[in-house]
This record gives structure tokens, C-alpha cells and sequence, in this order.
């Protein structure tokens, strides 16, 4: 298969990263336990109500970024309208980003010409 603009699927490199606290989606400070000082023995719990600002709302973040190996300008955007176009009909919820910072295409095209190829069909 071909992607529009000419790129075929070895041409682009996706990364699909999830940061969280090693408990997915749960809040990590649930499976805290809480002391009144060094030397108590007797635990608590925290409700989240009572901790106030520094827990977040989210605690796992995916990010899916997508490189093209070709740095001429027709191959990147095509990379990128695919990439988003296929990020609104799939992915696409309230606090989705999509950014696509402009790079050196000599770096870029160093640095890509030494990732691993994967055949085609293949998961990334």
C-alpha cells in the first residue's frame, strides 16, 4: 500500500509513547499509605479532596509521534495530513494536540537514515 504523496509505509517511523505511574490510569496516591510522623505505626489514607492542587486530573499521557525518513517538504506534509487526518477519525478526544515543529532537514535525514525499517504490514 502507498500513503497519499508518494510515501510508501517504510518511509514513516511512528513512536507511540504512554508516560504514567506504573499503574496506568489509577491514581498512584490511593495505593499510598500515609503517616503523622517517622515513628508512628498506625496508617492512613488521603482522601484526593484533602490533597489539594498537587495531584494531576490525568495520570497517563500517550503521545503517537510520527517521522517521515524523506525530508523533502511533499513527503513530510503528506506524513503529516495522513497522520492527522487518521488521528480525528480514531484518536481524537477533548485534549488532543497535534503539533508539527519544523526541524533541520539535514539533522532530520541523518538522524532517520539510521532507524530500523520494518516490513510492511508489520507493527511498530
Amino acid at each position: 500500500g502507498s500513503i497519499p504523496g508518494g510515501l510508501r509505509p517504510d518511509d514513516i517511523v511512528v513512536q507511540n509513547l504512554k508516560i504514567d505511574y506504573c499503574k496506568k490510569d489509577k491514581n498512584p496516591v490511593d495505593l499510598c499509605n500515609f503517616y503523622r510522623n517517622a515513628t508512628d505505626t498506625v496508617k492512613f489514607k488521603i482522601p484526593k479532596e484533602k490533597v489539594g492542587f498537587g495531584i494531576p486530573a490525568v495520570f497517563m499521557v500517550r503521545k503517537v509521534r510520527v517521522f517521515s525518513r524523506r525530508s523533502e517538504d511533499v513527503y513530510v506534509n503528506a506524513a503529516r495530513v495522513a497522520f492527522e487526518e487518521y488521528m480525528k477519525k480514531n484518536i481524537t478526544t477533548e485534549d488532543t494536540e497535534y503539533a508539527t515543529p519544523v526541524k533541520s532537514t539535514r539533522k532530520r535525514a541523518k538522524r532517520l537514515s539510521h532507524m530500523p525499517t520494518y516490513p510492511e504490514g508489520g507493527d511498530v
